[in-house]
């Protein structure tokens, strides 16, 4: 596992708005209808954890590894799960989705 990739893409990221891709499936729809910005993450016992400025979080279970991708995207193969959870004002109970042996990227627009 190459934790430096991971932090220099958090470096490098973290007051970008980027989108977040689960599976194949943007986040909001689109690519840009709903970029997130990063604000922080942290990385033990074999779990990331990303928090946005928005209420949103990202939780990746056993990623395989950390990627940089062409366009500076950060690259997971392969999970066990990955668990998106947010708020919205119109629902105020947690919303979450669950993918196994998920492809995941967080993209820079």
């Amino acid at each position: 596992m190459n934790i430096d990739i991971l932090k220099k893409w958090f470096e490098v990221n973290k007051d970008n708005y980027i989108d977040v891709i689960i599976a194949g499936r943007v986040f909001g729809g689109r690519h840009g209808e709903s970029p997130q910005l990063p604000r922080a993450f942290s990385y033990r016992d074999d779990i990331l954890k990303v928090k946005f400025s928005t209420t949103e979080h990202l939780t990746v279970i056993n990623p395989t590894n950390f990627i940089l991708g062409q366009y500076s995207q950060l690259l997971i193969p392969v999970a066990s799960k990955a668990v998106w959870v947010g708020i919205t004002m119109e629902d105020p109970k947690l919303k979450k989705i669950g993918v196994k042996k998920s492809i995941i990227c967080m993209a820079k627009q």
